[in-house]
């Protein structure tokens, strides 16, 4: 059997129907954190589950944040790792697990400060532009990540995705007084 890392709110609920359907599914599941919604607590109590980690409730927005940028940066030097040592299934699986679970920490902490920077009276429209905007850069420099493989090697392109991590947590350091 496989594991299934269940992360969040939503993936609880589809997996608690899941598990209405196939009740061995459950000695599969990990739940990966417990959201600050009242109904992923119900459903964790529901399914007897104990998630991995709370962080949003233990550590803040702003230690959440910087360690998610930090972690989605060093990630990348898995990347260097797997381009290394050729065909390894297991590294393969190391480095796809630790590069969303950052990814999904990161993202997961940068939504939570985004969402308390809108105005109630204009959460939808200023929610949109800034989760946009937040999407825009990596789209833009993602489109060129081919040629620059071409011309630098997988190597040298991980290693430059991994520094450009240092400005990222600089700029997470400068927000620090506005995450409440």
């Amino acid at each position: 059997g496989r594991t299934l890392l269940i992360d969040g709110f939503i993936a609880s609920a589809a997996f608690l129907v899941a598990s209405r359907i196939v009740p061995e599914i459950k000695q599969y599941a990990v739940f990966t954190h417990k959201s600050d919604e009242q109904g992923h607590a119900e459903i964790l109590k529901y399914l007897q589950a104990e998630p991995l980690i709370s962080l949003g409730m233990r550590l803040g927005v702003f230690k959440v944040l910087f360690l998610g940028a930090a972690l989605s940066a060093l990630t990348n030097l898995l990347f260097i790792l797997l381009a290394n040592v050729g065909h390894d299934i297991t590294w393969l699986y190391i480095t796809i697990t630790m590069d969303n679970l950052s990814a999904g920490l990161a993202g997961a902490a940068f939504i939570a400060f985004l969402s308390s920077l809108t105005n109630i009276k204009f959460t939808a429209v200023q929610y949109a532009v800034f989760s946009s905007l937040m999407t825009l850069l990596p789209k833009i420099f993602g489109g060129y990540s081919g040629t620059m493989v071409e011309a630098f090697g997988y190597g040298e392109f991980f290693m430059i995705t991994t520094l450009i991590g240092v400005p990222v947590l600089w700029l997470v350091y400068k927000v620090k007084p506005y995450i409440s």
